[in-house]
């Protein structure tokens, strides 16, 4: 399923705010961005190496506030690389 993704802050000026992607869950979409990006799996480790907290938010047309994910980046990142 086509889904419409928002990067916000440092992540979003680097990678595109928004973008497109054909995905049907959160790691599909980081999957993607590390597909087309070399450095975005490497680059989220280095945020979580520093102590930064990633949130994912994924929003219906009809709830636009559930149900929300928290993502692991280590393990995401793990999953990603292997």
């Amino acid at each position: 399923m086509k889904r419409n993704v928002y990067l916000e802050g440092e992540l979003g000026e680097k990678y595109g705010k928004v973008r497109e992607i054909e995905a049907n869950n959160v790691a599909e979409v980081f999957q993607c961005l590390a597909a087309n990006f070399k450095d975005f799996t490497q680059y989220l480790i280095e945020l979580d190496e520093k102590g930064f907290d990633l949130r994912c938010q994924a929003l219906t047309r009809t709830q636009l506030s559930s149900p929300r994910f928290s993502v692991s980046l280590r393990s995401l990142c793990s999953a990603m690389a292997s």
